[in-house]
């Protein structure tokens, strides 16, 4: 079994459409499943580090999975429930568009998004991939004992 997942590849394209928009060369994305059913990509570097502190006072997130695509998150307080809202249209977005998408948000610009773009050239091998990567999830989670 591969330690990698179904959406390392995507990740990675991301973090380089982030750095070649500008983004600090220490921004990064990593790649999980924490509950074995949804994979997650997140921003390491927090978009609020890019954004005046009026605007962000308790910063804001950057993150996707595959069955929401990209959000942003922020809290309005410190403890706050966060709020989330799209970063994007597409679920499997361009890396150019969630960069251009990302750069909205830094800029306040929340009226532009979600942002309109285009779906990644290799959308099609990733759903087919998520899609197997859920169906061998479901299946090991059939395999459980049960207890009587």
């Amino acid at each position: 079994m591969t330690d990698r997942l179904p959406h390392d590849d995507y990740a990675d394209e991301v973090t380089s459409a982030l750095h070649a928009a500008g983004w600090p060369s220490d921004t990064a994305c990593w790649t999980e499943s924490p509950d074995g059913e949804r994979l997650e990509i997140a921003v390491r570097r927090r978009v609020g580090d890019l954004i005046r502190n009026d605007e962000w006072p308790h910063g804001c997130g950057i993150g996707w999975d595959q069955r929401e695509g990209w959000i942003y998150i922020y809290s309005a307080a410190p403890g706050a429930y966060p709020n989330v809202d799209y970063l994007t249209d597409e679920l499997y977005a361009a890396p150019g568009d969630v960069a251009a998408a990302a750069r909205l948000l830094a800029a306040g610009r929340l009226d532009q998004l979600p942002f309109p773009g285009h779906e990644w050239e290799h959308a099609g091998q990733l759903r087919a991939a998520v899609a197997e990567w859920e169906a061998d999830a479901a299946w090991e989670i059939d395999e459980l004992p049960t207890i009587d």
